[in-house]
Formats: structure tokens, sequence, C-alpha cells
């Protein structure tokens, strides 16, 4: 039986009060046809990562550990062109929630805590 993962990203802009909030959240969702086991394994670990995402990749899971990556190989982490994430949230194969916790000089909405994210997972069995 083939298995299908639903995967959302919920961005959430904590600026300003809760109707701007809620005005400027984003949610996009897309089927990937794989097994939840190894998306979550590609978000949650550097090599998983540096494998589709980013040219470098730190993440220490756990509630408060940080999630470091960096864009373009030309560099390393921890330079001014690092994202730094903080985890706010997981549970393994369903859930991960972040929040930016030191964006790079050029961050689009670069105030610390404006941009949240959760990366949510639920099987769905394929259509007969």
């Amino acid at each position: 039986m083939n298995r299908r993962l639903a995967f959302a990203t919920l961005l959430l802009s904590l600026l300003g009060s809760a109707d701007r909030a809620r005005a400027e959240t984003l949610v996009q969702e897309a089927i990937v046809n794989a097994p939840v086991q190894e998306v979550w394994r590609l978000f949650t670990t550097s090599d998983g990562l540096m494998s589709w995402m980013v040219a470098r990749a730190d993440i220490d899971l756990r509630v408060g550990g940080l999630m470091r990556t960096r864009y373009a190989a030309d560099g390393p982490l921890g330079d001014d062109k690092t994202i730094v994430n903080r985890i706010l949230s997981y549970e393994p194969e369903r859930m991960l929630s972040l929040q930016v916790h030191a964006p790079p000089p050029t961050f689009r909405g670069r105030t610390r805590s404006a941009t949240c994210g959760r990366w949510c997972t639920s099987s769905r069995s394929s259509p007969a």
C-alpha cells in the first residue's frame, strides 16, 4: 500500500496585533510521496537538510535546541549569512515547530521572533 505524506508549512508573523498576525499568516501544503520516517529524517538531521535544502546545516534536535543553516557553501556556519532557528517543540515524525532566533542582515522581516514555522505530517493512503 502506497503511503502519502501530507506536508504543511505554517509561517506566522507575530508582529503587531492578533488581527495583523492573522492577516500575515501564510499556509502552504504539499503532498510528498515518501515515507513519513524519511521526510522526518530529511528535515531533522544535518545530513538530511544538506541533501535537499541548504549547503551547510547543524541541528540540535531538542526543545530549545538550534537549527543553524546556510544556503551558500562559500562560508562557514556561524558567519553573518547563517540562519539560526530555535526549536520550540516537536513530536517525532509528526511536527516540528521553529522560531527565527538570529536572522542574517539580509533576512526579510529581520526582527527576532518575527517568524515562526511549523511543519506537520500526516499519513494518508493513496487512492486505489
